[in-house]
């Protein structure tokens, strides 16, 4: 009450405190350091199998599928939620983006007669007539476990460039697996993935970027910034003429070679968002397209 009889007593004080406290924040108003482009990126955690120098498939084989017969997915799926509420019990606002070994846990593995000891990919569905895909059990397990946790994640993201989507990548167009067949429709695989996972409340979004070794990158290969960006803004037109609509696009770099023994990468270069084709102009270029609708015309884009 002392305050307010005080306030109430004296009102001329007040004013001139009050108008005080105004004058010193416009004062120090200009002063504040101002960031064009503010740090404004979620936390988020991402878990990944790692075996150095491997390649997904032999990742999936040695790695993942062992670890799959020590625990069954609903288990797993329980134990990464347990580990999921640490996270979240220390940073409040995280948000989890779940990064499956995709495609490689939508394709059914087999041995080919005389072939024992190498296995090749046939292409199974997400869900079909032929049954269920691993992806299919993976993402449902999630759901559940997420639910009884009472966490739920913010989506779906996978790492599925644009030679896998269409079939003509160097792990589909260089087997010999009878099961083959060019008239594969490699494409349904992701648009089912992104069906499911919306049906289950969970974003969905793919990694729009080109795999350079399918040109040789190990080989000495050479793949340009312009047939990357090409590569990339191509997919993205593709996926959405296929109907399927994502929540996320991401844009990712990618090394020059596989095992990083050659440190370039493509795009050579991050900035600036002007000059053609850096990293950043990918970026606003895919921020254009699909956020303001001008689509972006690729054939001027310079190849080489």
């Amino acid at each position: 009450m002392k305050i307010a009889d005080f306030s109430v007593n004296r009102p001329l004080a007040i004013s001139m405190l009050i108008l005080g406290m105004v004058m010193i924040g416009a004062f120090f108003l200009p002063k504040l350091p101002v960031d064009l482009m503010p740090d404004m990126e979620l936390p988020y955690a991402v878990v990944i199998t790692n075996y150095s120098g491997a390649v997904p498939a032999e990742v999936e084989k040695n790695v993942t599928e062992p670890m799959e017969s020590v625990m069954s997915m609903d288990e797993a799926a329980t134990y990464f939620f347990e580990l999921l509420k640490l996270w979240r019990e220390v940073f409040p606002n995280i948000e989890f983006i779940h990064l499956p070994n995709y495609p490689f846990n939508s394709l059914k593995y087999s041995g080919i007669d005389g072939l024992d000891d190498v296995d090749f990919p046939s292409y199974v569905p997400i869900y079909g007539p032929q049954g269920k895909s691993n992806m299919y059990d993976e993402i449902d397990a999630l759901a559940r476990a997420g639910k009884e946790a009472g966490i739920s994640l913010y989506g779906v993201l996978i790492d599925n460039p644009h030679n896998y989507a269409n079939g003509t990548g160097p792990h589909m167009m260089d087997l010999k697996d009878p099961a083959y067949d060019r008239d594969i429709d490699w494409f349904e695989s992701p648009l089912a993935l992104e069906r499911l996972t919306k049906h289950f409340g969970m974003n969905f979004g793919v990694i729009f970027n080109f795999d350079v070794d399918a040109l040789g990158g190990v080989k000495g290969g050479m793949v340009s910034d312009g047939k990357y960006f090409y590569e990339s803004m191509s997919y993205i037109n593709e996926y959405e003429a296929r109907r399927g609509k994502p929540d996320i696009y991401h844009m990712e770099s990618w090394y020059w070679t596989f095992d990083h023994s050659d440190p370039r990468t493509v795009p050579s270069t991050i900035c600036p968002e002007d000059e053609p084709y850096t990293q950043t102009y990918l970026a606003k270029a895919v921020i254009k397209q699909v956020k303001e609708g001008q689509k972006y015309d690729l054939s001027s884009v310079n190849l080489r």
